[in-house]
């Protein structure tokens, strides 16, 4: 997986592969080729297709038992040697409610194709 860090003053993104709006700073949708975005604030995935879904659930429960990681830090790792992955990070200190920034994750699965009828 790669990890593009980006700040920016605003939260439009788009899918850099179907072209589709991912999010705004009004709203947020889906694209089939997002495999997850994730909120450390809440901790919570806004989106996440299901098979990123077992991954995490065995994340959570190998950190149940040991404390020493987070389930999204070990979800990372396991995902590292997936080279069509590219997530992306974004900062956006202008827009945080508080003091400091808000951040998200939103990764692509680049080998995303629509299906040919």
């Amino acid at each position: 997986m790669q990890i593009v860090e980006l700040t920016l003053n605003h939260l439009n993104l788009y899918c850099p592969v179907t072209g589709q709006v991912v999010c705004s700073e009004e709203d947020a949708f889906e694209s089939p080729a997002l495999a997850f975005a994730f909120i450390p604030e809440s901790g919570e995935f806004n989106s996440i297709q299901e098979k990123y879904e077992e991954i995490y659930a065995q994340c959570e429960e190998i950190c149940d038992d040991d404390f020493e990681h987070e389930p999204f830090d070990l979800f990372l790792e396991k995902l590292k040697d997936e080279p069509h992955l590219v997530m992306f990070t974004i900062c956006t200190p202008e827009l945080s409610s508080g003091p400091g920034s808000d951040t998200m994750h939103f990764c692509f699965d680049m080998n995303y194709h629509e299906a040919e009828d």
